[in-house]
């Protein structure tokens, strides 16, 4: 599938496409470098491959994904010089494959953007960060990866099922720990093994 050109000028080497109608698998953009149009996806696809001369474009438009196979959004990091067209809604919802792992960074790039009703838990031993807390503890006993900041704050003492934190192998976001008493030994994120924000990608990327 290749886009529709729009204009080109040789002067600074702006060459203006539309996005096709729907993506699919395979996707060539050319050598444009500006992109026009709402972003949507065929529904059948699982996987979007995008090639052309430019390694990100410059985007005007809206993206709209639902209702498709698609496993990952690793496509759409080509798409972060984003402006959004006036009066134009735009969601990422009820993909049931797909896996949003940082919803906040794809808010940052696109901002607007609605994201519900995907696959979610991510996985089976995936939860949510927050404030630890003893219900908190409980409530997540099985987890081994917690996507968003995890907190610890204003403790006298240690909750009496803190082993649970043993089982904590990624952080998705930022440990912060802070105006806390009687901590003690504290070597319950020993077995961690990433910390971070995590890129859609699948990388992790530092924390600033």
């Amino acid at each position: 599938m290749s886009c529709m050109l729009l204009t080109r000028t040789t002067t600074n080497t702006t060459i203006e496409c539309a996005m096709p109608p729907h993506l699919d698998s395979n996707v060539d953009f050319g050598d444009c470098t500006h992109l026009y149009g709402p972003l949507l996806v065929r529904s059948d696809v699982s996987h979007v491959k995008l090639s052309g001369k430019t390694s990100e474009y410059i985007y005007t438009g809206c993206i709209r994904i639902n209702n498709t196979k698609l496993v990952d959004l690793s496509f759409l990091e080509k798409f972060r010089d984003f402006t959004a067209m006036p009066n134009c809604q735009q969601y990422i919802a009820g993909n049931e494959e797909l896996c949003v792992e940082d919803p906040s960074e794809l808010r940052e790039w696109f901002p607007g953007i609605n994201i519900y009703d995907n696959m979610e838990p991510c996985g089976d031993h995936q939860c949510y960060g927050g404030a630890v807390t003893e219900s908190y503890l409980e409530e997540t006993a099985e987890c081994t990866t917690r996507v968003g900041d995890l907190i610890i704050t204003q403790w006298h003492g240690k909750p009496p099922n803190i082993n649970i934190l043993y089982k904590t192998k990624e952080i998705h976001g930022r440990l912060i720990i802070y105006h806390n008493q009687g901590l003690g030994d504290f070597d319950y994120f020993k077995n961690v093994e990433k910390i971070g924000k995590p890129s859609i990608r699948g990388g992790f990327a530092p924390l600033t």
